[in-house]
């Protein structure tokens, strides 16, 4: 733009120093407080650095950066060339980046060195040697009218630079467990104070030299205060996004002219902090049951990092990373435990029920004995009295003892077929299976006389296990009707569909949700809505779908809440039950669409 035309002897990197010694006349002239040039002179340009050193002298409040070399963990100061003179102090641009993120200022930068005093008990000495304050203190020092070489550690926790007192701390730790150590004694520098990030990325105002010398800023956008000149192109993350040099280092100047310093909370508070945060985390984890007290603890994550935000607010230093760490390690730990103790609550109970099966199926195996003998006695004891005229029984109340002593029987074997560590045995002989739902059908009419129960289809011929068929039907059926508390109509339908037999049972009742269908084939599942006082325990259509399979046949289901259920049983007329069916109706059913009981 015809302001950095250089002469071919000019060697200035980056930007011509007359350019430089043209700003700071001009910013000398608008009255700024201190001129900090954030630049390296480790060469020298035999045109510019005259000028540039008669402007810095003129000027008198220059501080110029000291060049830094990384070797290792250590931060080499350099000074600039001896062809560039003038300025008021020298400081180290230096900033602590633990993890990569800038947070922290030496308040005093050099090299540390042991020195044993001579006599006495042998006490190690340590004498700082090539002195540097930061770059933003000198500034802040130089803009107050002290003395940047007069440099005092007056404590372990207070280092003087002229008339500013600046508290420091032995060290910033990058660990977790860093507000709660003790601090070692300070080496290699390790006094240092948090950055007050008082300005945020874009806030401090900032213009190009170019724009200074054409005069298109105002003078008084510099008086009395301190102007900060070097490049700003390269960018390093801060706690509040990525800010260029010019930036953080005006925002150590900030913290210094203001003198709100930044403050650790004291110990025995980090700890209660832990203490709080652990205990919320495992209570959130416990009181929500494991995954559902992630949401939560997430929350208490973001509560955390935002308390911390709110602390340097009231310049006080609450260490995020271990509260987040206790109350995530906290909650991880409680779940993991609590689901350690509920899977072993299950195996338990899972023994329990086993035990309980194991004995209820030789109690419902007693039973059904007791009941066969009941049976033949009472079937010889009407005999018996058929035969003598003036003690005949009513034939309703004969048909009556036997419907509900094979009723009876019938609940008793559907226990034993729900059973599923019982396998179901498949006696196989010829039969009718017209005649075997007519006495069905005859039995749900006689004990439900507010239900109509329609029978239709021809006689078909089955080879299967009759008693299976029967108990299979009879909870369907049963179901049926108990599922049709007003009464109505109950049609059961014989079809042939090839080699296959279907029998399908609709009733006109409450009907079964769709997404409660699946599941009630299951053990113990029901589909009973809420408010309603059906009976039953979900074992009758469980262990009709066991016998069903059993025999190589599947049970389909189709309902629709308030219109209704149809189950329908499909069973081959010659049954080739496999090893893979037996061990279906052993464990567990079929796929069935769904079902109810």
């Amino acid at each position: 733009e015809g302001l950095d035309s250089r002469p071919p002897q000019c060697t200035c990197p980056l930007i011509e120093r007359g350019k430089l010694a043209r700003a700071i006349e001009l910013l000398s002239r608008y009255g700024a407080k201190a001129i900090v040039l954030d630049l390296v002179f480790d060469r020298s340009c035999p045109v510019h650095d005259a000028q540039l050193s008669a402007a810095m002298r003129q000027a008198g409040n220059v501080v110029v950066a000291l060049g830094t070399v990384l070797e290792g963990e250590r931060v080499e100061l350099s000074r600039p060339v001896a062809t560039v003179t003038g300025y008021r102090a020298l400081a180290s641009p230096a900033v602590r980046a633990p993890h990569g993120v800038v947070m922290a200022v030496n308040a005093i930068q050099g090299a540390w060195h042991r020195e044993a005093i001579s006599g006495g008990d042998g006490e190690t000495l340590f004498v700082l040697q090539d002195v540097s304050v930061p770059l933003g203190v000198a500034a802040a020092a130089v803009a107050r009218g002290y003395n940047v070489a007069d440099v005092e550690m007056v404590s372990a926790e207070m280092v003087r630079v002229g008339g500013l007192a600046i508290p420091t701390m032995y060290a910033l730790r990058p660990h977790l467990l860093a507000p709660f150590l003790p601090q070692p004694a300070p080496e290699e520098g390790d006094h240092v104070f948090l950055i007050n990030w008082w300005g945020r990325p874009g806030r401090f105002p900032a213009v190009s030299i170019n724009s200074l010398l054409r005069g298109k800023v105002a003078a008084e956008t510099f008086h009395g205060a301190v102007a900060v000149l070097g490049a700003s192109h390269e960018e390093q993350p801060t706690p509040f996004g990525p800010m260029t040099g010019l930036e953080i280092q005006a925002n150590v100047v900030g913290t210094v002219l203001t003198e709100r310093w930044v403050r650790p909370l004291p110990t025995p508070v980090h700890w209660l902090l832990v203490g709080l945060c652990a205990t919320l985390g495992a209570v959130l984890i416990t009181r929500l049951k494991s995954l559902a007290g992630v949401p939560s603890l997430a929350t208490l994550l973001i509560a955390t990092f935002i308390a911390g935000r709110m602390a340097l607010a009231y310049d006080r230093w609450l260490m995020m990373a271990p509260l987040m760490f206790a109350s995530l390690s906290a909650g991880m730990l409680t779940g993991l435990l609590d689901l350690h103790r509920q899977r072993q609550e299950a195996r338990l109970l899972a023994a329990e029920m086993s035990m309980r099966d194991r004995v209820a199926s030789e109690v419902v195996h007693d039973i059904r004995g007791h009941l066969n003998i009941i049976s033949a006695m009472v079937e010889r004891l009407l005999q018996h009295l058929q035969r003598v005229p003036e003690l005949q029984v009513d034939q309703e109340i004969k048909r009556v003892i036997r419907r509900q002593l094979k009723a009876l029987d019938a609940e008793a074997a559907t226990l034993l077929d729900a059973d599923p560590e019982r396998e179901v045995r498949v006696r196989v002989r010829a039969f009718s299976l017209r005649p075997l739902i007519e006495e069905l059908v005859e039995d749900l009419q006689a004990s439900s006389p507010r239900h109509s129960v329609h029978l239709d289809g021809q006689d078909v011929e089955l080879m299967a296990d009759p008693e299976l068929i029967r108990r299979a039907l009879f909870n369907i059926l049963g179901n049926a009707v108990k599922f049709s508390p007003g009464g109505g109509r109950i049609d059961v339908e014989i079809a042939v569909e090839g080699d296959m037999v279907s029998i399908a049972v609709t009733d006109e009742g409450i009907g079964i949700p769709e997404e409660k269908q699946p599941a009630l084939f299951q053990r113990f599942s029901r589909a009973v809505p809420d408010g309603a006082n059906i009976p039953g325990v979900g074992l009758g259509l469980y262990a009709a779908n066991r016998a069903i399979v059993a025999h190589g046949g599947r049970i389909e289901l189709r309902s629709k809440p308030g219109m209704g259920s149809t189950f329908i049983i499909y069973l081959p007329r010659v049954p080739t039950p496999t090893s893979d069916d037996r061990r279906r109706g052993r464990n567990e059913q079929a796929s069935p669409r769904s079902g109810r009981r």
